[in-house]
């Protein structure tokens, strides 16, 4: 049984009842605590020996002469840094690097070789997360692991629509879980494997409402902030109109940013970015032809854990569209649309969208953009396939009969009518399937859920939004057995390994 493990996040009640429960079955001490609150690290002290307190590694640590030298951590962490810099990306939006005298990649190798450190000094058999690691620090001791074959477990969040509690362990940020992929298998291979799993309710009438929706705001997940924006007729978006008045006024009074609809929150610098960004965009935009092939692309808003870290390099979404672009069958085309959220809603920063980069993907000669105001469900539904990178739209496409090209660790990633697209290969490998007939059985769609819901943990994953009239003690067992299966089943395959050597 592993014996060391080093634990980022479960910060909610059942979660850290149920990972301390997880140590103590599986015979495991926890070394090290990332965040964790003064009470459980308390605890910790006392109930492991070898237990390491936050305080006692920080940025000084990697100035001390027994830490690795940077040089040292760049060389090694090498091949892995495209993706290290990406996520380093997420947190330059606020960091005050933008206007500060401080050099970005000093503060990024200070971070890497921090995280770099924590590994070496806590020497751990396995790093458990309680979500996906989106702190860059979180996802740097993750590459870290990975890259010293350490075991990772993550909680990944399944995204039902209304159903936001449900998460699963899987082993690799961009991968589907070993689990879910064998007993899916072992699920089409003997249909009576999975006889007694059960099917609630609520997923039956999803699989109804979704298959038969016409209307894009009655399947539209409630985290789509512009659901009430979609016209009964049309299915398109509102246009985008800029409050110069408010914007003024927002910048007279230095309220401060944020979140709002159409930009309502928007200062004066803002309001002229978003209405740059928004013409930019539109300038580009074709009409659609329905009556040719072509993959559809919904891209994705960002920054968000759906592209980084779930998604690797191809948080830059260009290496995508590039990919399709030079995959895809001589008589199909690309029709590529933004995420109405990243023109009309989330930050008109610069870090991840600008005119330049809508003229790039534009600049491919099979590559159309289309208005981000379209309809999604006529763009889905028309299409011969969709290529998404974890998107909620592929579990749509699928459920529509439409094939998905998949370029990271969605939750339904191995479900039937999802093929892997991460290289030119896969690409052009799943194209020809998709042009000999290829398409999703919707049986097996179902057995994939009920596969998915097996391994499912229900519990609210962020504090404030726990009801305290749930099972909370359900949710903490339900962990703790997630994670001994886990690192049991480690534990055994390394015993086998060393056997056989």
């Amino acid at each position: 049984m592993l014996s060391r493990l080093v634990v980022f996040g479960f910060a909610v009640d059942w979660q850290h009842d149920g990972l301390l429960q997880a140590a103590s079955e599986a015979g495991s001490q926890i070394v090290y605590w990332a965040g964790c609150s003064p009470e459980i690290e308390k605890n910790c002290k006392n109930a492991f020996p070898d237990f390491i307190p936050n305080d006692s590694i920080n940025e000084a640590t990697i100035c001390n002469p027994e830490s690795a030298p940077l040089l040292d951590v760049q060389k090694i962490l090498s091949p892995h840094l495209d993706k290290l810099w990406l996520a380093y990306l997420k947190i330059l939006r606020s960091s005050t690097l933008r206007t500060a005298g401080i050099d970005a990649r000093t503060d990024f190798l200070r971070s890497v070789s921090l995280a770099y450190n924590i590994v070496k000094i806590t020497k751990p058999d396995a790093v458990i997360f309680s979500n996906v690691p989106t702190g860059f620090i979180a996802y740097c001791v993750y590459i870290c692991a990975k890259y010293l074959n350490i075991q990772t477990l993550i909680m990944k969040r399944i995204l039902f629509p209304d159903h936001y509690d449900l998460s699963y362990i899987v082993e690799d940020t961009e991968f589907q879980s070993t689990q879910i992929i064998r007993d899916f298998e072992r699920a089409k291979a003997n249909p009576a494997y999975c006889a007694n799993f059960e099917t609630p309710e609520w997923l039956s009438s999803h699989f109804t409402n979704l298959r038969g929706a016409t209307n894009a705001s009655d399947i539209m997940p409630d985290y789509f902030v512009l659901k009430d924006k979609i016209k009964t007729d049309s299915q398109e978006i509102e246009r985008h109109k800029t409050n110069w008045f408010g914007a003024i006024t927002n910048s007279i009074l230095r309220r401060r940013e944020g979140l709002e609809l159409f930009g309502g929150k928007d200062g004066l610098p803002h309001a002229i970015r978003r209405r740059q960004l928004i013409k930019g965009y539109e300038a580009l935009c074709e009409e659609i032809d329905f009556e040719r092939k072509y993959v559809y692309v919904p891209l994705h808003m960002q920054p968000e854990a759906s592209t980084m870290p779930n998604g690797g390099i191809f948080a830059y979404q260009l290496f995508m569209v590039d990919l399709l672009s030079k995959s895809v069958p001589h008589d199909w085309i690309v029709y590529v649309r933004d995420h109405p959220s990243q023109l009309y809603f989330y930050y008109p920063d610069k870090l991840h969208r600008t005119t330049a980069l809508y003229e790039q993907i534009c600049s491919y000669p099979n590559v159309r953009l289309v208005s981000a105001r379209a309809s999604n469900v006529e763009l889905t539904r028309n299409a011969s396939a969709l290529a998404t990178i974890t998107g909620y739209a592929g579990w749509e496409a699928i459920n529509w009969r439409i094939p998905v090209l998949l370029f990271g660790g969605a939750w339904y990633a191995g479900c039937d009518g999802v093929k892997s697209a991460r290289t030119a290969q896969e690409t052009k490998a799943a194209f020809a399937a998709i042009e000999d007939g290829y398409r999703p059985a919707l049986d097996r769609i179902e057995i994939f859920a009920k596969v998915v819901l097996q391994n499912a943990i229900q519990g609210e994953y962020r504090t404030q939004f726990q009801d305290p009239n749930d099972p909370v003690h359900l949710s903490a067992a339900q962990l703790c057995r997630k994670i001994v299966e886990c690192l049991s089943e480690t534990a055994t395959r390394d015993v086998a390994v060393s056997n056989e050597s």
